[in-house]
């Protein structure tokens, strides 16, 4: 069974690379281009077996790049073509179709539809070139079997994977024999530690194993340090990432989550860990079951939750410490009726940045939001109500598209919109979002800065910000009613806060005697089951309208 090449021609960096990674995993060699005249110059060196082309890019689109391909007499005019565009309309599907399009496919990508478009189209192919079998990747089916029989005799499993990290651009350098090295070299390794017969390639640069009973806690160490490719022409080196779970057979959430399923999670998961932090050891236990099938659910089902209206936005109450009166709430948003229970934000937030949809979901907040405020001005037209905004909708057109909502709002009801943006995320701001951001609150609209205290802002962040709220995060106001270093730490934020000129929030309380010492040490705000648990928008108008 041959390996596929696909060239995939996109000029969104963040698109194109999780395109890429996708057909890694399922076992295809990935060229990559930014633009039409780079893919061009790629098919002519390496003559790819299928080609997934955004339709819009600079100097050469994706139906310029078709029509070029389509123009040959070289035998490789019928090469498949996929089309990618955020543009649905019917012109541009017709346009596609009659220069020669396969196949056309709208943004936001749905990989499962995209893999399985990759695989008909390439079948088919082969099937018309008289080939024994369709051209395909490699298949992880050892692996899955024994998962399988695991399952099937409920046999106690440690399941581990293990990553190259940046392995995308590792190969890059790489030549066929170094490539063969490298996989040698891991598998020899991983084989000293797995039951006989259970490593499997799982996709390019990505190992999954049934680990012996005996295998030491530091085995893959190793792969923490930088080790040497053996057998290079060129000296090269790598380090990785791994995951281990240990099954239950037994638990119902694994009945569910067949094995194909759970490795498709398992590898996503690890995926998206080592990117944001690479030499990752990460181990799962039976409470994560539940998260993984979560999850792949989210990821699956996200676009579709949105369109139908699934989402729901609820509001928590914050209140001023001095007096107990509510002076605005924060949005928070909810998956209720999800098929498989009702989902929190801490499973399908992450989920959408995963897949790529953390844009839609944030536009769909934003109207949703901007359509509860209209009612709540009916009731309390002082009211000051936050929303959360994903990191990864910063560097999006999220900050515009917020600005053109506000401007049919107005400047005065602007002024009782205020936007979190997480302290982990202000690192990632550059020119063109701060200036957005500066933009917005020239309309009018606050800036706060949400979970204070855990993340990695300076200084130079919070000046450079100028903002006006800072929400201490739950994590400190927990220990508050003890003798310890919470309190020290709140009132130390407490006092540079008030330096800089910003109203402080505190996040999670709980007890009243949090919320005492929290007066006492001088913060404004507070938000929390003590006073309120988060609400529908028709309870929290009816506590409003009966404040006095």
């Amino acid at each position: 069974m041959s390996q596929a090449t696909i060239l995939c021609v996109e000029d969104e960096v963040e698109i194109r690379e999780m395109i890429v990674e996708e057909l890694g995993f399922a076992g295809y060699t990935v060229l990559q281009a930014g633009d039409g005249v780079e893919a061009l110059a790629l098919f002519d060196a390496h003559h790819p077996d299928l080609v997934i082309t955004d339709v819009g890019m600079p100097r050469m689109n994706g139906f310029e790049l078709l029509a070029a391909v389509t123009g040959r007499k070289d035998g490789l005019e019928d090469t498949p073509f996929v089309m990618l565009t955020a543009l649905a309309d019917r012109q541009n599907q017709i346009q596609g179709r009659t220069l020669g399009a396969d196949d056309y496919l709208t943004k936001p990508v749905d990989f499962d539809l995209l893999l399985a478009t990759v695989a008909a189209r390439l079948a088919k192919r082969a099937r018309q070139a008289g080939a024994v079998q369709p051209i395909a990747g490699p298949t992880p089916s050892g692996i899955l079997d024994r998962l399988a029989a695991c399952a099937r005799q409920q046999q106690p499993t440690r399941l581990t994977l293990v990553k190259i990290d940046s392995y995308l651009v590792l190969s890059l350098r790489m030549d066929a024999a170094a490539r063969s090295a490298l996989q040698r070299q891991v598998e020899r390794h991983l084989q000293g530690l797995a039951e006989e017969g259970s490593v499997s390639l799982y996709g390019e640069g990505l190992w999954a194993l049934i680990e012996r009973a005996d295998v030491p806690g530091d085995a893959y160490r190793c792969y923490r340090e930088r080790q040497p490719v053996e057998g290079a022409a060129l000296a090269m080196s790598f380090t990785a990432s791994v995951l281990s779970i240990d099954l239950d057979w037994r638990n119902p959430v694994l009945t569910r989550l067949a094995p194909p399923a759970l490795m498709e999670s398992l590898a996503l998961n690890l995926t998206f860990e080592s990117l944001q932090q690479p030499r990752r050891r990460l181990s799962l236990g039976p409470e994560a079951y539940q998260l993984l099938e979560s999850v792949r659910f989210a990821e699956h089902n996200l676009p579709e939750a949105i369109r139908s209206g699934a989402l729901q936005l609820v509001f928590q109450p914050r209140v001023r410490l001095a007096d107990r009166r509510i002076v605005g709430a924060e949005a928070l948003l909810r998956w209720p009726g999800a098929s498989i229970g009702a989902l929190s934000p801490g499973c399908f937030v992450p989920a959408a940045e995963r897949a790529g949809y953390a844009a839609l979901l944030d536009r769909w907040v934003i109207d949703s939001l901007l359509r509860a405020m209209q009612q709540l001005f009916a009731s309390a037209p002082d009211c000051v109500v936050s929303f959360n905004l994903s990191a990864a909708s910063l560097d999006s057109d999220v900050p515009r598209y917020l600005l053109t909502q506000l401007d049919a709002l107005g400047p005065e009801r602007a002024r009782r919109l205020e936007m979190e943006i997480t302290e982990t995320s202000m690192a990632r701001l550059d020119d063109d979002i701060l200036d957005a951001i500066d933009r917005l609150r020239r309309q009018g609209m606050r800036l706060a800065v949400d979970d204070f205290g855990v993340g990695y802002a300076s200084l130079t962040y919070l000046k450079q910000f100028r903002t006006e709220v800072i929400k201490i995060d739950r994590s400190f106001v927990t220990g508050l009613a003890e003798e310890g270093i919470d309190r020290h730490i709140v009132e130390g934020l407490v006092g540079l806060a008030r330096g800089l000129g910003c109203e402080v929030v505190a996040e999670g309380v709980e007890t009243a005697d949090q919320a005492r010492i929290l007066a006492q040490l001088g913060c404004h705000q507070a938000q929390g089951y003590y006073f309120y648990q988060p609400m529908p928008l028709a309870d929290f108008r009816q506590l409003l309208e009966s404040q006095p």
